[in-house]
């Protein structure tokens, strides 16, 4: 036999992630460090009125997971970047960054850099 545990789905979880925005050298670059989920995206939202065409790139290096909400958030702002006709770059996505982005169908989206 064995546990099973079971959370209130109205129950409130400290988000263990985060994603800041940071002055770069070529402009504004969004950074996702650890587990970049729906909580994290939501305060993100929340507390930062980013423009996100402004946002240059996207810098994985500290990142540890994203879920679909996160990946959400990457095609919105891919979408922005295109339609001003800039590209969607990101920096540093490490082989399971690039395999999720694979499996969602989403990789030519962006431009690596490194």
């Amino acid at each position: 036999m064995f546990a099973v545990e079971i959370r209130p789905s109205d129950a409130q979880y400290q988000p263990t992630g985060t994603i800041d925005v940071e002055n770069g050298a070529d402009g504004p670059v969004l950074h996702m460090r650890g587990d970049v989920d729906a909580p994290v995206v939501q305060r993100f939202e929340a507390e930062q009125a980013v423009d996100r065409r402004s946002i240059v790139a996207v810098e994985f290096s500290e990142m540890a997971y994203i879920d679909s909400i996160g990946l959400s958030l990457l095609v919105r702002w891919a979408q922005d970047r295109t339609s001003a006709g800039q590209a969607a770059v990101i920096r540093n996505a490490n082989e399971r960054v690039e395999r999720v982005l694979y499996i969602a169908g989403i990789e030519s989206m962006f431009v690596r850099e490194d």
